[in-house]
């Protein structure tokens, strides 16, 4: 599986897109721990456990404990059963009170879930993407109750959570002011929906992947549609946004089927311009109807296209951006696959993370005006060469991870950046933050060298080896994920820092020495790695990540 179609399998379906770029399990305040079994990674707050992960995946009936190590289970962290598929039911103990966001989302097998009185508070629809066909509360909770199946608070006014495995149209009762975040995610059975006047809030994501939901009718009680609400409802062919709304989140409508987006000629924050969404101003550009095709020149005066504005505008084969235009938001042309080529133009200040990611551009002119280029802003484009003008300060986590570039070029005048031999560093080559992907064969990072950034060789297929120098004291999250042509690779003895993902889906890598210098090694490192030894020092960090994560190890000699 491609980096690119691992991210949005895991966490892009809940936009999340992107969020982040994969789920961090552990607060950065807390010290992460695994139980006494071997089983639980849990951390302590206030005295209580919090269930952040597993290490073993777990399968059919599960019985969460209620004591780890001596402490009570009082909480389920964000995402901590996300893609837990051979899951069937999960029993949740008295001693928890908190639910994180999407604890239990994508668990495919899931049908039930027993939810005890104890719990009163639960993040955005924590099963989000789970057939359920139960959701068991019990009567004596007073914060959540069952109505007709359907998982609402107990005054009935907020829709937390539909069964994914419900089929057909659903009304939405009388009463209910506002559908949570996430309410309705991945609910691939549902049809339609019928919201009732005096819902006043549609959730971020609260409908987002409802793939045969093909018609929605937003009343005028509604005053905000929250970010992604029905991103890849992909059958949704129309929608109508009445006077009332006034406070719109990032492109509400990506993916859906839409030629043309109708505003109420009433509203006072927002107008279509042709079918395209606009600020009332003008000045932002929010959302471009996905399913239209051709050509687009964007409006003179428009100063901002916002996040994700023509994300999966598959159809799209060109864009005119003009001088007005300062800033292209995160995501912005994601998958626009029909877009061979863009011409930045000077105006343009910020390319934001993902802007054009998986689009396709077999070209790209960033001109001199363009300050800061986010996190894989050309991630998976077509071009084999790019130039980066003077005037660019910021770049983020490797912008073309996964493009075919042979040679990255910096202009002279550059203060920030440099290129060596077609690497991207820093100015004082104190970094290494780009290699390019397309390059085959062995590589010898340079003396000096102090950090090798995150993504830096992400990608990187053809890489047969790497030598690092000792002067290098820290390997960057995700820096050598996918480099499927590594085989054997030696940390020096300066690395103390070993970051998230570092050498995950490098599948024939076969050895890795690792020095008792490296005193943290984040989390998956060697996921994927099916033949991988470890080389380590009896009693280090690498032994202990070693035996936590069930890979293979011997000492050093």
């Amino acid at each position: 599986m491609s980096r690119s179609k691992s991210r949005w399998a895991l966490g892009a379906i809940c936009a999340c897109l992107m969020i982040a770029l994969m789920v961090r399990f552990a607060l950065a305040s807390t010290e992460a721990k695994i139980d006494a079994s071997g089983q639980w990674k849990y951390v302590v707050e206030d005295g209580g456990a919090t269930i952040t992960g597993y290490v073993a995946e777990p399968s059919g009936d599960l019985v969460i404990p209620s004591e780890l190590d001596g402490c009570a289970v009082t909480g389920i962290g964000d995402s901590a059963f996300r893609w837990c598929e051979d899951l069937t039911s999960v029993t949740i103990p008295d001693s928890v009170a908190s639910i994180g966001n999407g604890a239990f989302s994508y668990c495919r097998g899931l049908t039930r879930v027993t939810i005890p009185q104890s719990v009163t508070s639960m993040g955005s629809n924590p099963f989000a993407g789970c057939p359920l066909v139960l959701i068991d509360v019990s009567v004596d909770n007073l914060v959540y109750q069952m109505t007709a199946g359907i998982l609402f608070d107990k005054q009935r006014k907020i829709l937390v959570s539909y069964f994914g495995a419900w089929r057909g149209v659903y009304t939405i009762p009388e009463g209910v002011l506002h559908i949570g975040d996430n309410a309705f995610e991945d609910c691939h059975g549902l049809t339609g929906v019928v919201i009732p006047d005096g819902v006043t809030s549609i959730g971020n994501y609260a409908f987002v992947g409802c793939d045969n939901l093909t018609s929605v009718t937003i009343p005028d009680s509604v005053t905000s549609i929250g970010s992604q609400a029905f991103s890849m409802s992909f059958e949704l062919t129309n929608v109508s946004i009445p006077a009332n709304v006034t406070s719109i989140g990032t492109n509400p409508f990506a993916g859906c089927a839409l030629t043309f987006i109708d505003i109420s000629s009433d509203n006072p924050a927002y107008v279509s311009r042709e079918g395209v969404l606009f600020d009332k101003q003008g000045e932002r550009l929010i959302s471009y109807p996905t399913a239209r095709e051709g050509a687009y020149a964007i409006p003179e005066g428009t100063l901002f296209i916002a996040d994700s504005a023509f994300e999966f505008c598959r159809g799209l084969t060109s864009v005119t951006i003009p001088e007005t235009v300062t800033n292209i938001g995160d995501d912005a042309f994601r998958k626009c696959w029909g877009l061979a080529d863009v011409i930045i133009p000077d105006s343009v200040t910020r390319i934001g993370n993902w802007a054009f990611s998986e689009s396709e551009l077999g070209s790209v002119i960033i001109t001199e005006g363009v300050v800061s280029i986010g996190d894989y802003a050309f991630g998976f484009c077509e071009f084999a060469n790019v130039t980066i003008p003077a005037s660019v300060t910021s770049i983020g986590s490797n912008p073309f991870d996964g493009s075919p570039l042979m040679y990255i070029d910096v202009s002279s005048g550059n203060p920030t950046y440099a290129s060596i031999d077609g690497v991207l560093f820093d100015k004082q080559r104190k970094m290494l933050v780009t290699y390019p992907s397309a390059k085959e064969g062995p590589y010898s990072i340079p003396e000096g060298t102090l950090l090798i950034g995150d993504d830096a060789f992400s990608g990187c297929e053809g890489l047969s080896s790497v030598t690092i120098p000792n002067s290098v004291t820290s390997i960057g999250d995700y820096a050598f994920y996918g480099c499927y042509g590594l085989i054997n690779v030696d940390v020096p003895n300066g690395v103390t820092h070993i970051g998230d993902y570092a050498f995950a889906l490098c599948s024939d890598l076969m050895s890795t020495t690792i020095p008792a210098s490296v005193t943290s090694i984040g989390d998956f490192a060697f996921v994927n790695c099916p033949n991988v030894i470890l080389h380590v020092t009896k009693g280090s960090a690498a032994e202990q990540h070693a035996k936590d994560n069930n890979i293979p190890f011997v000492y050093i000699e």
